[in-house]
C-alpha cells in the first residue's frame, strides 16, 4: 500500500499521531522508508528482527504483525500488549530537526535530532560498511538496485549535507532557510557524529555453484548451465560495488558456437555415472575415459561465424597456420587440435569469469606459446595479454607486472586485493626468475594480503580471487603438483612480431581485422562481446572440468626448461643407438655427464638431480625410462631403479626403451651378460628391432 498526500492530511486531522507498520522483509522495509521519507512526522514501527526465525504454516518466514502476536505471546517474554507498546515507544519518524522555543513560546532556532537524522540518512541509503583489517569508519551509499558506492570519510559530511539540502528543496513544505543554515553550522553533521550511522555487511557474493550474476547498467544477467537470462534488481539478493557495474545496456543474443561432448565420450560418461563408485567396473570405465585423447572428447560447431573476437581466439590456437598459409590441406587430426585449443580457451574464460571456487578444482591459468624457440625469447604479439586482459571487462581484475616481481620482495604484491571486490588476479609476462610454486597457496588455499600501514588480512579460499599468468617462458620444475593445478592456454605464432631471421613480417589482430579489438567496438559489437564471454561461462557450468589444449608442444617446452637446454644437447649427443634399449650402469653414465660440467658444478651435482633430468629427457622424446617390468622389487619400484648383481655385487642401471613395447622380456634382459657384452643385440631381438 502507498500513502498519498491527501490521505496523509486527512489522517492528520483525526489523529494526534500517525504510525507506520510494514512487513519485516526487504519489500516492507523499503516501502516503509519510502513513505517515511515523504512524510517525516510519521513514526515507523519495526518488528523484532528475529521474527523471521519463526515459520508460518506453509513454511515461509514470519514477517508481519499477526505473526508477531502469535509467536511473541509467551509467558517468558512478558505481556504481549506491553511488548508491542515498547515497540511503539521506540518508533520514530525521519524528521531530522526540532524547533527550539524560549520560555515564552517564541521560536528561536532549529536543533538537529541525531537519532532521527541517522534514520533519515539510512532511509536515503547511507550506511557504514565494514572493512576487514581496519577500525576506521568507512561509509557508503546504497541505491534501490543494491548498488554500493563507497564514500571516503573526508567526503561523507558534504554528501550527507547535499542530500539533506536537496531533500528540503524538493519538499517545500519542510524548507526553511534558517533550517538549511542550521544544517551547515551543526556539529552533528560531522564524520565523527556520522560514525553512529548503522553499520552493515552487504552480501557481495553474487554467485552460487549453479549460477553467476553480472550487473549491467540496465539489468542483471544470470548465467547457468542452461543459458543466459536477465532478471530485475528486486529479484536479485546480492549487492554490487558501483564501479563494478558494467557500463553497457545488455540484451541476450543467440549462441555464437556449440560445444558438446562427442557421442562416444558422452556415452562413456553416462555409463560411468550408472556404476557403483570404487567397483572394478567403475575403475575400468574410468580408466577408459581417462585414456580418451582430449581431441576426441569434445566437438565444435560455429553457429554465428564472422565475429572478429571469436575468430581472434580461434586463430591464437592455429598451430599449423604455416601449412595453411602454404596451401597445404590440414588433416582431420590437425583441425581437431585447432578446435581443441579454441574449446580449451572458451572453458578457461568461463572458469575465470565464474566466481564459485570448488576446492576440488583449484586451477591457475597459464598462457604461453606453443613454439619453443630459444627459451625465454620475447617474441611477443601472439595475443596472450589481449585475451587475458579481456576478463577485466566483466570482472574486477588486479593487474601485476610479472617482469617487476622479485622473489624476495613479495610482501606487498597483493596490495589492493580486497575480499568481495577483487575477482581475479592477472600476472602479465611472468619473469623466468619466479618459480610458479610460490603461487600455489594463492591457487589452492587462503590468501594473505598485506597493505602498507594496515593490518594483514587473510582471505578465505572461497572468497579469494582466481589467478592467471602469461609468460614467454616454460614452467620451471613442472612437477605433479603443478600439473594438477595448471590450466594451460596455448598460443601459436599465428599472430607474431616481425622476425627477419625467420622471414616473418608482423601479423597482428588489428592488421587482420582492420581495428583494435574491444577498444574500437561500438555498442552493438560490445553486446556481441559480452554475449560471447557469458556463453563461455555456460560452457564451464555445463562441464566443470579443466579442458587442456593440445599439450604435446607445451609439455616439450616445459620439459626442455626443466632439464635445461644444455642437458638436452648433451643427452641427444650421448644417447646414440648403442646406448638405447639396453642396460647402462648408473654410476658410469653419471660420471660421463659430470665430466662435461665445470668443476664446481660437477662437485655439487647429485645423482637424484641427474636422474630427474634424465626422466625429463625420456618424456621429452616420448620414451620410457626404466620400464616397470624391469623393476623386480618394491624398493626398486619406489626408487625407480633397476638393480642387478654383477660379479656378486649389487649395481644399479638405467634402461631407456625407445619402442614402448609392452612385450619386453625382463628375464632375458636382466640375466644377460655384462654391460656392453651383447646387450644391444639381445635387446634388439627381444624388442623386435
Amino acid at each position: 500500500a502507498d500513502l498519498t498526500l491527501h490521505e496523509y492530511l486527512t489522517l492528520s486531522k483525526v489523529a494526534k499521531k500517525l504510525y507506520l507498520l510494514y512487513d519485516n522483509d526487504d519489500t516492507g522495509r523499503a516501502q516503509a522508508s519510502k513513505i517515511a521519507l515523504n512524510f517525516l512526522d510519521i513514526s515507523v514501527i519495526y518488528l523484532p528482527e528475529d521474527l523471521d526465525q519463526f515459520r508460518t504454516r506453509k513454511g515461509g518466514k514470519c514477517k508481519d504483525a499477526k505473526d508477531f502476536f502469535v509467536h511473541y505471546r509467551k509467558p517468558k517474554i512478558g505481556n504481549i500488549d506491553q511488548v508491542f507498546a515498547d515497540l511503539v515507544k521506540l518508533s520514530s519518524g525521519l524528521k531530522f530537526w526540532q524547533e527550539k522555543y524560549d520560555k515564552k513560546g517564541n521560536f528561536t532556532n532549529y536543533d538537529i535530532d541525531n537519532t532521527q537524522m541517522y534514520g533519515f540518512l539510512q532511509a536515503l541509503g547511507f550506511y557504514r560498511i565494514e572493512q576487514p583489517g581496519s577500525d576506521a569508519n568507512h561509509f557508503c551509499y546504497i541505491n534501490q538496485n543494491r548498488v554500493v558506492e563507497p564514500i571516503p570519510a573526508s567526503k561523507i559530511k558534504s554528501r550527507c549535507l547535499q542530500q539533506m539540502q536537496e531533500y528540503l528543496r524538493m519538499n517545500p513544505r519542510y524548507y526553511r532557510k534558517q533550517l538549511a543554515n542550521a544544517l551547515f553550522r551543526s556539529p552533528q553533521v560531522s564524520p565523527e557524529s556520522l560514525g553512529n550511522i548503522r553499520s552493515i555487511s552487504p552480501n557481495f557474493d553474487s554467485y552460487t555453484q549453479e549460477a553467476d550474476f553480472f550487473f549491467f547498467r540496465n539489468c542483471i544477467v544470470k548465467v547457468t548451465k542452461d543459458g543466459i537470462s536477465t532478471i530485475a534488481g528486486k529479484d536479485c539478493p546480492y549487492y554490487i560495488y558501483k564501479d563494478k557495474v558494467i557500463d553497457h545496456d545488455f540484451s541476450t543474443e543467440a549462441s555464437f558456437f556449440r560445444i558438446d561432448r562427442t557421442a562416444d565420450y558422452a556415452k562413456a560418461i553416462a555409463s560411468l555415472s550408472r556404476l557403483t563408485p570404487r567397483s572394478p567396473e567403475y575403475y575400468s570405465c574410468k580408466k577408459e575415459i581417462d585414456a580418451t585423447p582430449e581431441t576426441k572428447r569434445y566437438e565444435l560447431e560455429f553457429l554465428r561465424p564472422g565475429f572478429d573476437w571469436m575468430q581472434f581466439i580461434y586463430n591464437t590456437g592455429r598451430i599449423y597456420w604455416e601449412n595453411e598459409a602454404a596451401g597445404i590441406p590440414l588433416s582431420e587430426a590437425q583441425i581437431k587440435e585447432h578446435d581443441l585449443n579454441f574449446i580449451s580457451k572458451v572453458a578457461m574464460i568461463g572458469y575465470m569469469l565464474s566466481k564459485y571456487k570448488d576446492s576440488a578444482r583449484p586451477y591457475g591459468v597459464y598462457a604461453m606459446e606453443t613454439e619453443s624457440g630459444e627459451e625465454g625469447e620475447h617474441r611477443g604479439g601472439t595475443g596472450k595479454s589481449l585475451l587475458m586482459n579481456s576478463i577485466e571487462k566483466l570482472r574486477k581484475q588486479n593487474y601485476i607486472d610479472g617482469q617487476m616481481m622479485k622473489s624476495d620482495k613479495m610482501d606487498f604484491i597483493l596490495s589492493g586485493v580486497r575480499a568481495g571486490y577483487t575477482d581475479s588476479i592477472y600476472v602479465d609476462d611472468l619473469s623466468k626468475k619466479i618459480d610458479l610454486h610460490v603461487f600455489m597457496n594463492w591457487i589452492t588455499g587462503k590468501m594473505e594480503v598485506n597493505e602498507k600501514y594496515l593490518s594483514k588480512v587473510t582471505i578465505d579460499y572461497k572468497d579469494s580471487p582466481k589467478i592467471s599468468f602469461s609468460s614467454n617462458h616454460a614452467i620451471t620444475d613442472f612437477d605433479g603438483s603443478l600439473k594438477r593445478r595448471t590450466w594451460f592456454a596455448a598460443f601459436s605464432s599465428y599472430y607474431h612480431s616481425e622476425d627477419q631471421s625467420l622471414g616473418l613480417s608482423q601479423h597482428s589482430p588489428d592488421m587482420e581485422f582492420g581495428r583494435t579489438l574491444i577498444e574500437d567496438y561500438g555498442p552493438e559489437d560490445m553486446n556481441h562481446f559480452y554475449n560471447f564471454m557469458l556463453q563461455c561461462v555456460v560452457v564451464w557450468k555445463r562441464f566443470r572440468v579443466k579442458i587442456q589444449p593440445a599439450m604435446s608442444s607445451i609439455m616439450r617446452r616445459n620439459l626442455k626448461k626443466a632439464m635445461t637446454q644444455e642437458f638436452l644437447y648433451w643427452a641427444d649427443d650421448y644417447f646414440t643407438e648403442t646406448r638405447l634399449n639396453q642396460l647402462l650402469e648408473t654410476a658410469e653414465i653419471f660420471e660421463d655427464y659430470k665430466k662435461t660440467l665445470p668443476k664446481t658444478m660437477a662437485e655439487n651435482m647429485k645423482i637424484y638431480s641427474f636422474k630427474r633430468k634424465l626422466k625429463f629427457f625420456c618424456e621429452y622424446h616420448e620414451w620410457t625410462f626404466n620400464p616397470a617390468i624391469l623393476k623386480q622389487s618394491k624398493t626398486e619400484r619406489d626408487r625407480d631403479d633397476i638393480r642387478k648383481k654383477v660379479n656378486g655385487i649389487d649395481k644399479y642401471f638405467f634402461f631407456i626403451d625407445t619402442t614402448n613395447n609392452p612385450n619386453l622380456d625382463a628375464g632375458v634382459i636382466l640375466n644377460s651378460g655384462e654391460p656392453g657384452e651383447g646387450y644391444g643385440e639381445a635387446t634388439g631381438n627381444i624388442l623386435g628391432m
